[in-house]
């Protein structure tokens, strides 16, 4: 009788840590720990030199935990972002958070510049429109990385004695990741496909009239042109960057694809300048009804604004230029983009240079 209850007690404990184990591996758990808490009842019985009775057996299930921890441990831990790409998910967002809370305090600043409102009310506008655009980017920030640190593999665990410090990456290294800069790349490239394929309104101006705060959307009809081969970019550059993390370092196949997607960038960017103007004003958008341009004009709006769409274009180019040699010279130091012809000459000859 008392050796049943023993039994029993061990039941109850395996079975409350079952109930917490999802069904495929229920079984297999489960018959582990009866074997490992008969081995270590065997053990102490041996030890304390007296049967086993139900003391003891409260005493090994004690030491062994209660069910919720016993069951953690067989089970892998969840994260919305892993530990290995959390870093590069707080740069990321801080970048974001920067960004937006620039874009509103100018905003901010442009309506109590024109606005006869009390300035408490504004501010609050503006304090909650940030706080819905950083909740947005947040969510989408979220998304984007969570879905990278499952399609992203982890490393294999170590042992100490199987771990060697010879393979780890040089200081300089040419071949390795920059993972901030690939997930960033990821994040605006996917940022962008959302909000300018299904929110192309919100790319706009906003203007005073009347003490009122109105937007203003400024991508003209020619934009949706160019944005079959803006999607088809994100989608590669995105395609490119999670394989560029799964392998974990620079190889020359994706070191030359790199350099396509940026040339790819550039025509893109460059079609976009000598084309039709992306940006311009609503035709219903006369000039006297523009407060903050008053004494521009219409007309010299729209010049003002397809002047900053080239200016700020071949501002992009010229960063994806530098971006550009920063890889080629990377490639050359790697040996995958000769810079210099060496001229092989014949030992026997004796020649010391070229002739």
């Amino acid at each position: 009788m008392k050796m049943q209850q023993d039994s029993e007690l061990i039941e109850r404990y395996v079975a409350a840590v079952g109930r917490l184990l999802p069904r495929r591996i229920r079984a297999d758990v489960e018959a582990e720990l009866r074997s490992s808490l008969s081995d270590a009842l065997e053990d102490r019985s041996e030890m304390l030199k007296r049967p086993v009775d139900e003391e003891m057996v409260a005493e090994i299930l004690v030491q062994m935990g209660n069910p919720e921890q016993v069951a953690a441990n067989y089970q892998p831990k969840r994260y919305l972002v892993g530990p290995r790409l959390y870093p590069a998910f707080v740069r990321v967002l801080t970048i974001l958070l920067v960004v937006l809370g620039a874009v509103h305090l100018v905003g901010l600043a442009v309506a109590l510049g024109g606005a006869g409102r009390e300035a408490l009310e504004i501010a609050a506008e503006t304090m909650g429109e940030f706080v819905a655009s950083f909740f947005g980017a947040l969510g989408m920030t979220v998304l984007i990385f969570g879905i990278l640190d499952r399609v992203v593999p982890a490393e294999p665990e170590r042992s100490a004695k199987s771990w060697n410090p010879r393979g780890l990456p040089e200081v300089d290294s040419q071949t390795s990741v920059g993972m901030i800069q690939v997930a960033l790349d990821i994040a605006f490239a996917a940022g962008f496909m959302v909000v300018l394929n299904f929110f192309p309104d919100k790319v706009g101006m906003g203007l005073m009239r009347n003490q009122e705060w109105h937007w203003i959307p400024v991508l003209t009809t020619a934009f949706g042109s160019y944005l079959l081969a803006l999607n088809v970019r994100w989608v590669l550059g995105i395609v490119h960057g999670v394989w560029l993390l799964r392998q974990g370092e620079r190889r020359t196949w994706n070191r030359w694809a790199a350099l396509a997607l940026h040339l790819f960038s550039i025509a893109i960017l460059y079609t976009m300048i000598v084309g039709q103007p992306v940006i311009a004003l609503p035709p219903y958008w006369e000039a006297e009804y523009l407060g903050a341009l008053k004494g521009i004009g219409f007309g010299g709006a729209e010049r003002l604004l397809a002047s900053a769409q080239d200016h700020l274009l071949g501002l992009i180019i010229l960063i994806i230029g530098i971006r550009m040699v920063k890889q080629v010279v990377a490639m050359a130091k790697t040996g995958t983009f000769p810079l210099t012809w060496r001229l092989e000459l014949p030992a026997d000859k004796g020649n010391s240079g070229p002739r």
